[in-house]
């Protein structure tokens, strides 16, 4: 994503020289409100699609029903809230949010081993997904305050504003709730992009560290498989002092070894002019440390992650040699596409969706059953929706009024690109399965609530695009 996208953040434009490119509905921005309608109508389909042949399916589909009606009428307050006050308020509104996650801790729900949900009568409540926009909110208040005071944003308060954001990191994953934890993931990043927080050495760091973790984890994972297929190759990653073999003595050889290839690795860049001429050996000391802290890391998630979310990378890496197990989802997943063909099998008329062999068809895998029931077209049309989406917000980084507004536009484009991104590639086998919905087209009543909610604050935010100061 250019960052010169959203280089509006970083100096102040001149409202006067805009002139309207499209025309609007009451003052708002059609193209969004087009996009929120048929965004919001597809996920009904896809949804009511899933459901159907369900032993739940009357409850489920209530449940969605009643709260697309209280996403609208939420949505529809706050179109119509003044934006000023919601951001005065979103200090409170964060405040907020981070007691609900407190009190999930000892009053929640375990569902799908997370708990993360109050059970509220016939409803259930998710804090998270509130305390996600509750954190844009606030996140982009505490920025334009700061940013007013000390516009190169001094070391103090940018560990302010990343104190504020892994608050309710680390309290949802307290609850186990590895994909609510990832959200908030992504709006951080977002921010620290496009208001460079981070400086891009260091950004590209951080990104190397976790890329080199994220391998290190999963064979630390297939060290510990115990599956035919893989028995030879988990023997010798354990031997190797991954997974169940690793040990004191062999985790001091792979440090020792990441020392000598740091080395190796600085001489080889150095000698063919690869390394400017001030790099020194600290060079390669940093990139041994590198290297030491994403073995530390990975074995410490080897031993964290329960077995399903272990599972889960299985099925990324392996989805053949248990398909019948951790690979079942994956391998239903891409049968669900693939019958699917160029136009699809028809509503209610997909095997795999309406007889149940795709799992959390109606949840995660609610992109699966759009492809099984409208295709490869359908398939094109709600990536071709989300485009939109995007390019939407990406403008808005232009066009609204204030740099509060602005920076809400950033935050929610981070969270719903990262999302409908890892969502969208796990489905079709390219990523590990983290059960992040698909935002509007996965079941979810606090999601969709909030979705609403959020829909309706862009709306809001549309409607000062063409006013002339």
């Amino acid at each position: 994503m250019p960052k010169r996208i959203f280089m509006p953040f970083l100096a102040k434009m001149d409202h006067r020289d805009r002139s309207p490119w499209a025309p609007g509905f009451f003052g708002l921005d059609i193209s969004l409100l087009v996009c929120c309608f048929l965004l919001f109508s597809l996920g009904t389909i896809v949804i009511y699609t899933a459901l159907h042949g369900s032993i739940y399916f009357e409850s489920l589909w209530l449940r969605h029903m009643a709260a697309l009606t209280f996403a609208a009428i939420l949505g529809l307050l706050v179109l119509f809230f003044p934006t000023a006050l919601l951001a005065e308020t979103s200090g409170a509104l964060y405040a907020v949010s981070l007691v609900l996650l407190v009190l999930v801790l000892f009053f929640g729900k375990v569902i799908h081993g997370s708990k993360s949900w109050f059970d509220i009568g016939p409803a259930q409540f998710q804090p998270s997904e509130f305390a996600k926009l509750a954190t844009i909110l606030y996140l982009s208040r505490l920025q334009v305050r700061i940013k007013e005071r000390d516009p190169w944003v001094s070391l103090p308060n940018r560990l302010k504003i990343f104190g504020a954001a892994a608050a309710p990191l680390l309290l949802v994953l307290a609850q186990n709730d590895l994909s609510s934890a990832i959200g908030f993931g992504f709006i951080l990043f977002s921010y620290a992009w496009v208001m460079d927080l981070i400086d891009s050495r260091t950004l590209s760091g951080i990104l190397a560290l976790g890329l080199l973790t994220f391998v290190f984890l999963l064979a630390q994972i297939v060290a510990g498989l115990v599956l035919p297929d893989l028995t030879r190759v988990s023997a010798y990653l354990s031997r190797a002092g991954f997974g169940p073999g690793a040990s004191t003595a062999k985790g001091l050889l792979w440090v020792s070894g990441f020392a000598l290839s740091g080395a190796a690795v600085y001489r080889f860049l150095k000698g063919f002019y690869v390394l400017g001429p001030r790099a020194t050996w600290l060079w390669a000391l940093g990139l041994a440390v590198m290297l030491s802290a994403a073995w530390a890391l990975s074995y410490g998630g080897y031993r964290t992650l329960k077995g399903y979310q272990k599972n889960r990378m299985v099925s990324f890496l392996f989805p053949d040699a248990d398909p019948f197990g951790s690979g079942y989802n994956v391998t239903q997943s891409k049968i669900a596409i693939g019958s699917g063909g160029l136009v699809g099998q028809g509503i209610l008329l997909g095997s795999q969706t309406s007889l149940g062999f795709l799992p959390e068809r109606h949840t995660d895998f609610a992109f699966a059953a759009l492809g099984e029931t409208m295709g490869y077209v359908g398939c094109l049309g709600a990536l071709a929706l989300f485009s939109l989406l995007f390019w939407r917000l990406s403008r808005f980084a232009e066009l609204a009024r204030e740099n509060w507004e602005r920076l809400v536009a950033v935050g929610l484009f981070g969270l719903w690109f990262g999302e409908v991104t890892v969502n969208i590639a796990y489905v079709l086998g390219m990523f590990p399965i983290l059960g992040i919905g698909l935002p509007f087209l996965s079941y979810g009543g606090s999601r969709l609530v909030v979705n609403g909610i959020e829909m309706g604050l862009l709306l809001s935010i549309s409607r000062g695009f063409y006013v002339y100061r």
